[in-house]
């Protein structure tokens, strides 16, 4: 019960929750022992992947074109387990959004990777396809995509950005 304590259901949890469980249900009528469609299925699915990292990349060149921003203090966070430290570390909001910006990044290599590991080694076109939905909406709740692109600004998009719920990712 403690593991579903901090579980907050926002928009972007409840679209993604909203898309997942349709997708699901339709992809189980495609016949997916047809070679066209698993072939368009992957074009499809690289294709939506490459456009996100494109908006990845203009948000990274606003990030690079902004001035260094105010000062900010953030916690250390370990190479290794990836977790914070209790030490601190001060950085300008633009250094802090180009991190923001490359975590961003190396999350969606990650889930590409892995997703294209598990449909080529045990034909799992079901996670491909429910990803089509999944990732777009995580691109668009993401704090980086609301302030360089849709040009959102106001208390909720101070730096450093709140820790999500992880669970609240899916």
């Amino acid at each position: 019960l403690s593991l579903f304590s901090n579980f907050v259901m926002n928009t972007e949890t409840l679209i993604a929750l909203a898309l997942i469980f349709p997708a699901i249900y339709f992809s189980k009528w495609v016949d997916w022992e047809d070679p066209d469609n698993l072939l368009i299925l992957r074009v499809v699915y690289f294709l939506a992947q490459s456009v996100i990292l494109a908006i990845c990349y203009v948000i990274y060149m606003k990030i690079k074109r902004t001035s260094e921003g105010r000062k900010i203090v953030v916690p250390v966070t370990d190479l290794f387990s990836n977790k914070q430290t209790p030490k601190t570390e001060t950085i300008s909001t633009k250094e802090y959004d180009k991190r923001e910006c490359n975590n961003l990044i190396k999350e969606i290599l990650i889930s590409v990777g892995v997703l294209s590991l598990l449909h080529l080694l045990y034909s799992y076109h079901t996670s491909l396809f429910v990803h089509l939905f999944v990732a777009p909406v995580r691109l668009y709740g993401n704090k980086l995509f609301q302030i360089y692109i849709l040009g959102k600004s106001g208390p909720e998009y101070e730096r450093p950005f709140k820790s999500e719920n992880q669970l609240a990712k899916l």
